[in-house]
Protein backbone atom coordinates (compact mmCIF):
# COMPACT_ATOMS: atom_id res chain seq x y z
CA UNK A 1 0.00 0.00 0.00
CA UNK A 2 1.26 3.38 -1.05
CA UNK A 3 0.19 6.47 0.99
CA UNK A 4 0.20 10.03 0.33
CA UNK A 5 -1.54 13.44 0.42
CA UNK A 6 -3.31 15.43 -1.39
CA UNK A 7 -5.96 17.91 -2.05
CA UNK A 8 -10.02 18.59 -3.85
CA UNK A 9 -10.28 20.64 -6.81
CA UNK A 10 -12.56 21.53 -9.49
CA UNK A 11 -13.94 19.02 -11.93
CA UNK A 12 -13.47 20.86 -15.36
CA UNK A 13 -16.51 18.57 -16.85
CA UNK A 14 -18.73 20.24 -14.91
CA UNK A 15 -17.94 24.05 -15.92
CA UNK A 16 -20.40 25.92 -17.93
CA UNK A 17 -18.41 29.13 -18.96
CA UNK A 18 -20.07 32.45 -19.13
CA UNK A 19 -18.75 34.79 -21.71
CA UNK A 20 -19.47 38.56 -22.80
CA UNK A 21 -21.22 38.99 -26.04
CA UNK A 22 -20.19 42.68 -26.07
CA UNK A 23 -17.36 44.95 -24.78
CA UNK A 24 -17.79 47.41 -22.06
CA UNK A 25 -17.15 48.50 -18.23
CA UNK A 26 -17.89 46.60 -15.09
CA UNK A 27 -19.98 49.08 -12.95
CA UNK A 28 -21.12 46.65 -10.23
CA UNK A 29 -20.16 43.63 -8.95
CA UNK A 30 -22.46 41.55 -6.81
CA UNK A 31 -20.15 38.48 -6.32
CA UNK A 32 -17.61 39.27 -3.63
CA UNK A 33 -15.65 36.00 -3.22
CA UNK A 34 -14.75 33.04 -5.59
CA UNK A 35 -17.35 29.87 -4.59
CA UNK A 36 -20.53 32.06 -4.23
CA UNK A 37 -23.63 29.95 -4.04
CA UNK A 38 -25.76 31.93 -6.78
CA UNK A 39 -29.07 30.05 -7.90
CA UNK A 40 -29.83 30.34 -11.11
CA UNK A 41 -31.11 33.85 -12.48
CA UNK A 42 -28.74 35.07 -9.77
CA UNK A 43 -26.96 38.53 -10.01
CA UNK A 44 -23.08 38.64 -10.78
CA UNK A 45 -22.18 41.76 -12.23
CA UNK A 46 -23.76 44.72 -13.96
CA UNK A 47 -21.90 45.73 -16.98
CA UNK A 48 -22.01 49.06 -19.36
CA UNK A 49 -21.70 49.45 -22.87
CA UNK A 50 -21.85 52.54 -25.13
CA UNK A 51 -22.60 50.10 -28.17
CA UNK A 52 -25.47 48.76 -26.24
CA UNK A 53 -27.18 52.17 -25.16
CA UNK A 54 -26.78 52.76 -28.81
CA UNK A 55 -29.00 50.23 -30.00
CA UNK A 56 -31.38 51.04 -27.25
CA UNK A 57 -31.52 54.85 -29.09
CA UNK A 58 -32.04 53.54 -32.06
CA UNK A 59 -35.13 50.87 -31.12
CA UNK A 60 -36.75 53.94 -29.51
CA UNK A 61 -36.12 56.12 -32.80
CA UNK A 62 -38.11 53.51 -34.93
CA UNK A 63 -41.03 53.21 -32.22
CA UNK A 64 -41.41 57.23 -31.81
CA UNK A 65 -41.03 57.77 -35.71
CA UNK A 66 -43.77 55.05 -36.29
CA UNK A 67 -41.49 53.85 -38.87
CA UNK A 68 -41.12 50.21 -40.35
CA UNK A 69 -42.96 47.79 -38.12
CA UNK A 70 -40.31 45.10 -39.30
CA UNK A 71 -37.68 47.15 -38.68
CA UNK A 72 -38.70 47.87 -35.12
CA UNK A 73 -39.34 43.94 -34.23
CA UNK A 74 -35.78 43.41 -35.73
CA UNK A 75 -34.16 45.89 -33.37
CA UNK A 76 -36.03 44.32 -30.41
CA UNK A 77 -35.42 40.62 -31.31
CA UNK A 78 -31.24 42.25 -31.33
CA UNK A 79 -31.94 43.44 -28.10
CA UNK A 80 -32.79 40.46 -27.07
CA UNK A 81 -30.47 38.45 -27.86
CA UNK A 82 -28.05 41.26 -26.21
CA UNK A 83 -29.16 39.97 -23.07
CA UNK A 84 -31.89 42.60 -22.61
CA UNK A 85 -35.28 41.06 -20.60
CA UNK A 86 -38.57 40.95 -21.71
CA UNK A 87 -39.41 43.14 -18.87
CA UNK A 88 -36.55 45.32 -19.66
CA UNK A 89 -37.92 46.01 -23.36
CA UNK A 90 -41.23 46.83 -21.83
CA UNK A 91 -40.05 49.32 -19.51
CA UNK A 92 -37.99 51.01 -22.51
CA UNK A 93 -41.10 51.32 -24.54
CA UNK A 94 -43.28 52.37 -21.40
CA UNK A 95 -40.53 54.92 -20.22
CA UNK A 96 -39.51 55.87 -23.59
CA UNK A 97 -35.26 55.87 -21.89
CA UNK A 98 -32.46 53.40 -22.45
CA UNK A 99 -31.71 50.85 -19.77
CA UNK A 100 -27.70 52.48 -18.70
CA UNK A 101 -26.45 48.99 -17.80
CA UNK A 102 -27.03 45.26 -17.98
CA UNK A 103 -27.44 42.74 -15.75
CA UNK A 104 -25.45 39.90 -15.89
CA UNK A 105 -27.49 36.84 -13.81
CA UNK A 106 -25.97 33.35 -13.58
CA UNK A 107 -27.41 30.89 -16.16
CA UNK A 108 -27.20 27.80 -14.05
CA UNK A 109 -27.27 26.98 -10.37
CA UNK A 110 -23.65 26.12 -8.55
CA UNK A 111 -20.96 27.78 -7.47
CA UNK A 112 -19.40 30.76 -9.60
CA UNK A 113 -15.58 31.50 -9.81
CA UNK A 114 -13.19 33.51 -11.63
CA UNK A 115 -10.50 32.08 -13.77
CA UNK A 116 -6.80 32.30 -11.84
CA UNK A 117 -5.74 32.63 -15.89
CA UNK A 118 -4.44 36.26 -16.44
CA UNK A 119 -6.97 37.28 -18.87
CA UNK A 120 -7.96 40.88 -20.41
CA UNK A 121 -10.15 42.07 -18.10
CA UNK A 122 -9.15 45.39 -16.95
CA UNK A 123 -7.71 46.46 -20.37
CA UNK A 124 -10.33 48.58 -22.40
CA UNK A 125 -11.52 47.53 -25.53
CA UNK A 126 -9.46 48.80 -28.55
CA UNK A 127 -11.89 48.05 -31.08
CA UNK A 128 -15.28 49.30 -30.88
CA UNK A 129 -16.79 45.75 -31.66
CA UNK A 130 -20.17 44.88 -32.48
CA UNK A 131 -22.56 44.31 -29.75
CA UNK A 132 -22.89 41.45 -27.88
CA UNK A 133 -24.83 40.00 -24.28
CA UNK A 134 -23.77 37.18 -22.02
CA UNK A 135 -23.72 33.41 -22.91
CA UNK A 136 -23.07 30.27 -21.05
CA UNK A 137 -21.81 26.72 -21.95
CA UNK A 138 -19.96 24.05 -20.96
CA UNK A 139 -16.60 24.77 -19.77
CA UNK A 140 -12.89 23.76 -21.61
CA UNK A 141 -10.42 22.23 -18.70
CA UNK A 142 -8.35 24.69 -17.33
CA UNK A 143 -5.13 23.98 -15.52
CA UNK A 144 -4.93 22.78 -12.25
CA UNK A 145 -1.84 21.78 -10.82
CA UNK A 146 -2.27 23.94 -8.28
CA UNK A 147 -4.89 24.92 -5.82
CA UNK A 148 -7.22 27.91 -7.09
CA UNK A 149 -7.17 31.09 -4.76
CA UNK A 150 -10.62 31.23 -2.99
CA UNK A 151 -10.62 35.02 -1.74
CA UNK A 152 -8.53 37.16 -4.66
CA UNK A 153 -10.67 37.89 -7.61
CA UNK A 154 -9.46 38.00 -10.77
CA UNK A 155 -12.32 41.05 -11.88
CA UNK A 156 -12.97 44.23 -10.22
CA UNK A 157 -15.44 47.23 -10.48
CA UNK A 158 -14.51 49.66 -12.92
CA UNK A 159 -12.68 46.55 -14.91
CA UNK A 160 -13.03 46.43 -18.67
CA UNK A 161 -14.41 43.28 -20.58
CA UNK A 162 -14.25 42.58 -24.04
CA UNK A 163 -16.27 40.86 -26.59
CA UNK A 164 -15.84 37.16 -26.79
CA UNK A 165 -13.97 37.15 -23.27
CA UNK A 166 -14.94 34.53 -20.37
CA UNK A 167 -16.49 36.35 -17.37
CA UNK A 168 -16.83 33.76 -14.77
CA UNK A 169 -17.27 29.43 -14.30
CA UNK A 170 -20.41 27.79 -12.90
CA UNK A 171 -19.61 24.68 -11.09
CA UNK A 172 -22.30 22.95 -9.29
CA UNK A 173 -19.18 20.70 -7.39
CA UNK A 174 -21.73 17.28 -7.42
CA UNK A 175 -18.52 16.00 -8.73
CA UNK A 176 -14.93 16.91 -7.92
CA UNK A 177 -11.25 16.21 -8.58
CA UNK A 178 -8.32 14.42 -5.66
CA UNK A 179 -5.27 15.54 -6.83
CA UNK A 180 -2.27 13.36 -5.59
CA UNK A 181 1.20 13.63 -5.46
CA UNK A 182 3.09 10.37 -5.12
CA UNK A 183 6.79 9.30 -5.23
CA UNK A 184 9.14 8.72 -8.20
CA UNK A 185 9.66 5.10 -6.45
CA UNK A 186 6.52 4.13 -6.46
CA UNK A 187 5.83 3.71 -10.54
CA UNK A 188 6.29 0.69 -11.02
CA UNK A 189 3.12 0.14 -8.29
CA UNK A 190 0.97 2.78 -9.13
CA UNK A 191 -1.50 1.79 -12.16
CA UNK A 192 -4.48 3.96 -13.75
CA UNK A 193 -7.69 1.77 -11.92
CA UNK A 194 -6.02 1.09 -8.93
CA UNK A 195 -8.29 1.81 -6.66
CA UNK A 196 -7.72 3.83 -3.49
CA UNK A 197 -9.04 4.75 0.11
CA UNK A 198 -9.14 8.62 1.13
CA UNK A 199 -9.83 10.45 4.01
CA UNK A 200 -10.58 14.09 3.88
CA UNK A 201 -9.89 16.67 7.20
CA UNK A 202 -13.45 18.00 5.78
CA UNK A 203 -15.44 14.31 6.71
CA UNK A 204 -12.81 12.35 8.91
CA UNK A 205 -15.11 9.60 9.76
CA UNK A 206 -15.63 8.57 6.18
CA UNK A 207 -13.72 6.85 4.10
CA UNK A 208 -14.22 7.54 0.74
CA UNK A 209 -13.41 5.00 -2.16
CA UNK A 210 -12.27 5.44 -6.16
CA UNK A 211 -9.86 4.59 -8.73
CA UNK A 212 -7.35 6.39 -10.00
CA UNK A 213 -8.36 8.16 -13.85
CA UNK A 214 -5.08 9.68 -14.68
CA UNK A 215 -1.74 9.27 -13.78
CA UNK A 216 1.34 11.62 -15.65
CA UNK A 217 4.68 12.41 -14.69
CA UNK A 218 5.71 16.25 -13.08
CA UNK A 219 8.80 17.70 -12.31
CA UNK A 220 9.03 20.17 -8.93
CA UNK A 221 12.02 21.50 -7.40
CA UNK A 222 14.09 19.37 -10.06
CA UNK A 223 12.54 16.06 -8.59
CA UNK A 224 10.30 13.89 -10.58
CA UNK A 225 7.06 13.03 -9.05
CA UNK A 226 4.04 11.11 -10.14
CA UNK A 227 0.22 13.41 -10.11
CA UNK A 228 -2.58 10.85 -9.71
CA UNK A 229 -6.08 12.12 -10.12
CA UNK A 230 -9.00 10.16 -9.53
CA UNK A 231 -12.87 11.85 -9.26
CA UNK A 232 -15.42 12.21 -6.08
CA UNK A 233 -18.91 12.07 -5.25
CA UNK A 234 -19.71 14.95 -3.59
CA UNK A 235 -23.33 15.23 -3.46
CA UNK A 236 -23.31 15.80 0.04
CA UNK A 237 -20.96 19.02 -0.38
CA UNK A 238 -18.48 17.81 2.72
CA UNK A 239 -15.54 17.72 0.11
CA UNK A 240 -14.79 21.58 -0.25
CA UNK A 241 -11.95 22.84 -2.67
CA UNK A 242 -8.33 23.01 -2.03
CA UNK A 243 -9.40 21.14 1.57
CA UNK A 244 -6.66 18.50 2.15
CA UNK A 245 -6.53 14.75 2.65
CA UNK A 246 -4.56 11.50 3.00
CA UNK A 247 -4.88 8.09 0.62
CA UNK A 248 -3.69 4.58 0.50
CA UNK A 249 -3.27 3.70 -2.97
CA UNK A 250 -3.51 -0.33 -3.67
CA UNK A 251 -0.28 -1.22 -5.43
CA UNK A 252 -0.88 -2.91 -8.53
CA UNK A 253 -0.91 -6.69 -8.98
CA UNK A 254 2.47 -7.26 -10.13
CA UNK A 255 4.96 -10.37 -9.08
CA UNK A 256 7.38 -8.67 -7.39
CA UNK A 257 10.89 -9.93 -5.60
CA UNK A 258 11.16 -8.12 -2.40
CA UNK A 259 14.29 -8.52 -0.09
CA UNK A 260 14.85 -6.92 2.97
CA UNK A 261 16.43 -3.27 3.30
CA UNK A 262 18.87 -4.85 5.32
CA UNK A 263 20.47 -6.85 2.90
CA UNK A 264 21.50 -4.29 0.54
CA UNK A 265 24.15 -2.50 0.63
CA UNK A 266 24.81 0.92 -1.15
CA UNK A 267 27.73 2.06 -2.48
CA UNK A 268 27.07 5.40 -4.35
CA UNK A 269 25.36 4.31 -7.47
CA UNK A 270 26.27 0.48 -6.90
CA UNK A 271 23.67 -1.61 -4.81
CA UNK A 272 25.23 -4.99 -3.72
CA UNK A 273 23.95 -8.07 -1.90
CA UNK A 274 25.95 -10.84 -0.33
CA UNK A 275 25.05 -14.12 -2.60
CA UNK A 276 25.21 -17.73 -0.28
CA UNK A 277 27.27 -19.87 -3.20
CA UNK A 278 28.42 -22.93 -0.61
CA UNK A 279 28.74 -24.32 2.40
CA UNK A 280 32.01 -24.45 4.52
CA UNK A 281 30.87 -26.61 7.33
CA UNK A 282 30.64 -25.88 11.15
CA UNK A 283 27.04 -23.67 10.90
CA UNK A 284 29.55 -21.30 8.45
CA UNK A 285 28.78 -20.50 4.69
CA UNK A 286 30.58 -18.96 1.37
CA UNK A 287 29.37 -15.42 0.29
CA UNK A 288 30.63 -14.20 -2.92
CA UNK A 289 29.50 -10.23 -4.16
CA UNK A 290 26.63 -9.74 -6.59
CA UNK A 291 25.47 -6.20 -8.11
CA UNK A 292 21.72 -5.34 -8.58
CA UNK A 293 19.17 -3.16 -9.67
CA UNK A 294 15.99 -2.13 -7.42
CA UNK A 295 12.70 -0.45 -7.84
CA UNK A 296 10.33 0.78 -5.46
CA UNK A 297 11.00 0.83 -1.77
CA UNK A 298 7.84 -0.29 0.43
CA UNK A 299 8.60 0.27 4.15
CA UNK A 300 11.26 -2.20 5.24
CA UNK A 301 11.53 -4.44 1.63
CA UNK A 302 12.99 -3.37 -1.49
CA UNK A 303 12.27 -4.20 -4.92
CA UNK A 304 14.74 -5.96 -6.77
CA UNK A 305 14.49 -5.21 -10.65
CA UNK A 306 17.63 -7.39 -12.09
CA UNK A 307 20.62 -9.36 -10.70
CA UNK A 308 18.83 -11.75 -8.48
CA UNK A 309 16.39 -14.98 -9.04
CA UNK A 310 13.69 -16.07 -6.84
CA UNK A 311 15.87 -19.46 -5.48
CA UNK A 312 18.76 -17.28 -4.59
CA UNK A 313 19.71 -17.03 -1.04
CA UNK A 314 21.21 -14.03 0.01
CA UNK A 315 22.83 -11.93 3.51
CA UNK A 316 20.32 -10.53 5.76
CA UNK A 317 22.74 -7.93 6.63
CA UNK A 318 24.70 -6.80 4.35
CA UNK A 319 26.67 -4.21 6.60
CA UNK A 320 28.04 -7.36 8.34
CA UNK A 321 29.67 -9.18 5.29
CA UNK A 322 32.21 -6.40 4.34
CA UNK A 323 35.82 -7.23 4.69
CA UNK A 324 38.57 -5.45 7.05
CA UNK A 325 40.05 -2.77 4.18
CA UNK A 326 36.16 -2.32 3.19
CA UNK A 327 37.16 -2.53 -0.52
CA UNK A 328 34.45 -4.62 -2.27
CA UNK A 329 35.27 -6.28 -5.19
CA UNK A 330 33.03 -7.80 -7.54
CA UNK A 331 34.47 -10.62 -10.15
Amino acid sequence: VVSANGYISIDERRDNKVSARFSGRIEKLFVKYNFQYLKKGGKVMEVYSAELNTLQEEYLFLLKNNSDSILANKAEEKLRLLGITDSQIKDIKTSGKTVRTLTVTSPYDGYVYFSGEKSSIGQPSSSSGQMTGMEGGPGKNMSQSVPIDNYELQVREGSYVNKGQILFSVNDLREVTGNVLIGNDHSSQVLEGNWVELNSEQDKGNTLKARIDLLEPVVQNGQKFISARVYLNNESGLLKINSLFTVKIGSAQLKQLLIPNSSILRLGSRKIVWIKTGNAGKGKYIFLVRDITTGAVQRKMTEVAGGLAVEDEIALDAGYMVDSESLIKVK
